[in-house]
Parts: C-alpha cells; structure tokens; sequence
C-alpha cells in the first residue's frame, strides 16, 4: 500500500503504480488493488491484489532470473497462476498465512519483461503478489543461518554445515563454523553463521569486475574486531546488539577464478 513499511532494498509498488516511460516498470494491464495486515515482515505484511493483470519492467535485452513473493497473513488463496513472457510458469496456493517464494529463467527480446497474474477460480477470486525481484543469473545472493529458518527472497540457503562443492557452486572451505536465530528482524538478518575463523568460498567467479556485499550483524548480541578478508582487501568492523554492518569490497574475476571470504 501507499503507507506501509517497505522492505529493506526494495522499491514501493502501490495498485496505483502503471507503467510510466519515465520509471520503467509498472502494471502495464488489469485492475489491481492492495491491502496490508497487521502482521508479517515489511516484505510480506502488506500485498498487491488482482483477478488478473500485468507487470511490465523495461530491461536490456538478456537473460534474468523472476523471483515472486506470494501470500497473505490473513486469507488463503488458491490456483493463482503465474505467467512469464508469455509462457504460463507455475500455479500457486497458499492458505492462510504462508508465503511461496519461487525463481524462474526468463528471456528479455524486446525490451520489455512481463509477469502476468490470473486467479483461475476456486474459493477465492484474487491472486496475490508480496515482492518481485528480477536480477541478472550471475549475481549470487546467499543468505547465511540455520537450516530450519526463512530464506530472503532471490537468496540461497547456507549454512554452518555447508561445506563448498562445485554442484552448488558456494560453501565453507575451513573453520569452525556454528549457526543462529533470533528469530528478528527480518529473514536476511533474523539469522547468521558464526566463526573464530573460516572462510566461504563463492566458485567460478565470472570475468570483469564484481562487487562482493557482507552483512554481518546479531539481532541479540554485540560483535567487535571482525576481519573479513576479500581479494587481499582486509576490513574490520564491529555491531552493536541490532546493528548489522554492511561491507562492501570490489573484485576482478578472471578465468577459472573463485572468491574466499575470510572470517
């Protein structure tokens, strides 16, 4: 909605939001409208509705991954289907409190990137949608905790137990690693792992220059002299109990090349 919270790196989408040439994204077709509850995270308390429209991004021509946040904290919803460029991808429902988050490879030809959203029938008349994110395939998020609690949406899980292999593509090379949850803020943050000294490997690192981000943070506990090592670039930092640090490093990757973060 107009007045509800908005997610950390996120921009507001209203049902007011057509697309615009000056903005590039927008919906393009259908009646929509919005709601926002009284619980949930800033990602997904509040939601955009419709029988059926369209959102339209301008993008260069290449190949993206679609991510769709979907659900409602206070109504089930049922076949919601889901259709991207043109080419019917998924059907979603979710009852009363749940959330799907799901990825899909699409192709950009024209300029234009479309998600559609139809409700199909059933017992309720909406499909829903919480947050869209669209980002290039070669862009590794990985979001670090436990086994059991929520991924961000457009991260990966990993864990104190995920040792580096090259199916994944990402994981622990060494250490002692451990892993938590407070349970807050929110799913990128509410959860961590923790080391005296390790370090994640992030394989096949494409060509060209990258920006490597770390947020490092406790919800509960205050956490001082971090070194994070990338690249031969050394950075220390500390949190305070509820504040996260957010370290940026940039990189050259060159063929064959991988990327140790030292902890």
């Amino acid at each position: 909605t107009a007045a509800s919270p908005v997610a950390p790196r996120c921009s507001r989408v209203t049902e007011t939001d057509r697309l615009q040439w000056y903005s590039g994204w927008g919906w393009e077709a259908g009646t929509v409208a919005s709601r926002s509850r009284a619980s949930g995270t800033a990602l997904t308390r509040d939601l955009n509705l419709t029988r059926g429209a369209t959102f339209t991004l301008d993008l260069p021509p290449a190949l993206y991954d679609v991510t769709l946040t979907i659900g409602d904290a206070s109504f089930p919803h049922d076949q919601m289907r889901v259709r991207v460029q043109q080419v019917d991808v998924d059907l979603i429902s979710t009852a009363k409190g749940e959330f799907v988050t799901r990825t899909w490879r699409a192709e950009v030809r024209d300029g234009r990137l479309r998600v559609a959203l139809m409700d199909l029938g059933g017992a309720d008349p909406n499909a829903v949608v919480n947050a869209l994110e669209v980002r290039d395939p070669s862009v590794v998020k990985i979001d670090l905790g436990t086994a059991g609690s929520p991924v961000a949406p457009g991260f990966r899980r990993a864990t104190h137990a995920t040792a580096y292999a090259d199916a994944t593509g990402f994981g622990w090379v060494s250490g002692a690693i451990a892993s938590r949850d407070r349970g807050v803020p929110d799913p990128l943050r509410r959860d961590f792992c923790l080391t005296g000294n390790g370090t994640f490997r992030v394989g096949l690192l494409p060509v060209g220059d990258h920006e490597v981000r770390v947020i490092a943070g406790d919800a509960l506990w205050a956490h001082d002299q971090m070194q994070f090592s990338v690249a031969g670039i050394t950075r220390v930092d500390s949190a305070l109990a509820g504040e996260f640090a957010d370290l940026k490093f940039t990189v050259v990757g060159w063929p064959g090349s991988s990327l140790d973060v030292d902890v």
